[in-house]
């Protein structure tokens, strides 16, 4: 039995089937061009308005359909077919005809107006960053009273920053860096280049403490990237980074710190209160009498920094690494130390207080020399790899006494043996033997 065939029956014309097909053909043309045409053109197109693409993606395929039934409309004009030789059917068409050799300029003009504006605002920008990094080397005339070696007193003129103006320009620049992500790094290499250049060590009088107002405006400003503007620096693979700064006295609280790059930096007396920092380096910083507290340092790295009589509470303080870092005289209150790592540090006459909810904290060939440590997690086995002797007290949570690693010395060694008999154990721990230390014959 052979196939019987299906004959469908369209109610349409074969003009109009094929104006039909013509209208799919443009639209899907249309689509196409409109999905790749960015990807093609590049950034000019990128950085058009979100606005004006979509009224392009509007526009576009209702021009093209437009222009499509004109040429119907006059193709029937102009064949007299049906109703089409009215005259208000021929002032119709003559109307489209006017409207779609008209459209094509209304855009050219609505771009023209666009691009203008836009080249506006640019130089407007333009003058206000150049504005800017001029008002930055600001400074004023003052009159100085001086004294010569003999004794007369003279004024003469001399000059000094004018840290309003300049603190105005960095404003400046920290809101022309959040509303442009193109000058964003760009802002950043010059506030940090002005930090480096106004904070250098040495550069501060004796008899100043704080840092000047103008610094920590820069500061403040690196410290106060939005999320947006660390996944910029990402982006372009730009770390900022201070060296040889003198910050002591600085103010951090409440700024984010993630991905600075600290080298040989003084925060002498400086705070760090509620102060968030990931993936930050601190390279051979001093941190004397510096306060933190209720911050977070995440995955962090310090290296051969130096803390003497400072404060840390409440801080957290994971997965980050100190290195060769000293610890003199220094309170650690209620710290959580997840995951971090201790090598070669020096814990002397300090109190240690720390607390664990994930990972482990490791002391790898660390030193402890009169010193308080006190933990809920703390047992022999994490002070295994350490150094100590027994003027170290270890409690846990409930206040008693841990025992302590069977080859530190039973007895206190003199700080001048000490760090020797540290260096003995260091170099050949399996050999070491606290009994031999100087001093062990005359403990009972």
């Amino acid at each position: 039995m052979g196939e019987r065939g299906v004959t469908l029956t369209l109610p349409l014309t074969e003009r109009e089937l094929a104006v039909l097909g013509l209208v799919a053909l443009v639209t899907v043309v249309s689509a196409l061009v409109y999905a790749l045409y960015p990807s093609i053109a590049g950034e000019s197109v990128r950085k058009r308005p979100v606005w004006l693409s979509a009224i392009i993606a509007v526009a576009a395929p209702l021009f093209v359909l437009a222009t499509i039934a004109a040429a119907v409309v006059l193709w029937t004009v102009a064949g007299g077919q049906g109703e089409a030789d009215t005259p208000a059917t021929g002032l119709g068409a003559g109307a489209l005809i006017a409207a779609l050799l008209g459209a094509p300029l209304v855009i050219w003009r609505s771009w023209v107006a666009h691009r203008t504006a836009d080249v506006a605002e640019e130089n407007h920008k333009t003058e206000l960053f150049n504005k800017a990094i001029e008002n930055l080397g600001a400074v004023r005339s003052v009159i100085v009273l001086s004294e010569g070696e003999d004794g007369t007193q003279t004024f003469r003129e001399a000059t000094e920053k004018n840290k309003e103006v300049r603190i105005g320009a960095i404003l400046a620049l920290t809101r022309l860096s959040r509303a442009n992500d193109d000058i964003h790094v760009q802002v950043m290499k010059i506030l940090s280049s002005y930090i480096s250049e106004n904070a250098r060590i040495g550069q501060r009088r004796d008899d100043q403490d704080q840092i000047d107002s103008d610094v920590q405006e820069a500061l403040t400003a690196i410290g106060g990237r939005t999320l947006r503007a660390h996944a910029i620096e990402g982006m372009e693979s730009h770390r900022i980074t201070l060296t040889d700064c003198d910050l002591s006295g600085a103010n951090f609280s409440k700024l984010n710190l993630s991905g600075l790059n600290f080298l040989r930096c003084n925060f002498t007396r400086a705070r760090f209160g509620f102060t968030k920092a990931k993936l930050a380096q601190f390279e051979d910083c001093k941190f004397n009498e510096a306060s933190f507290f209720a911050g977070e340092f995440t995955n962090c790295y310090f290296g051969s920094c130096r803390f003497k009589d400072s404060m840390l509470r409440s801080t957290r303080i994971e997965e980050s690494s100190f290195q060769h870092t000293s610890f003199l005289k220094v309170r650690l209150d209620s710290i959580l130390l997840d995951g971090s790592r201790f090598f070669m540090c020096s814990i002397f006459e300090s109190h240690l207080d720390w607390n664990m909810v994930g990972k482990e904290v490791s002391f790898y060939n660390c030193a402890f020399y009169i010193s308080d440590i006190r933990s809920k997690t703390i047992s022999a086995s994490i002070l295994s790899n350490s150094f100590g002797d027994a003027s170290v007290r270890a409690r846990d949570g409930a206040g008693e006494i841990v025992e302590l690693p069977t080859h530190w010395p039973r007895f206190i060694l003199p700080k001048y043996r000490f760090e020797g008999e540290w260096q003995k154990w260091v170099d050949s721990p399996e050999t070491y033997d606290p009994t031999q230390a100087p001093g062990a014959s005359n403990s009972s």
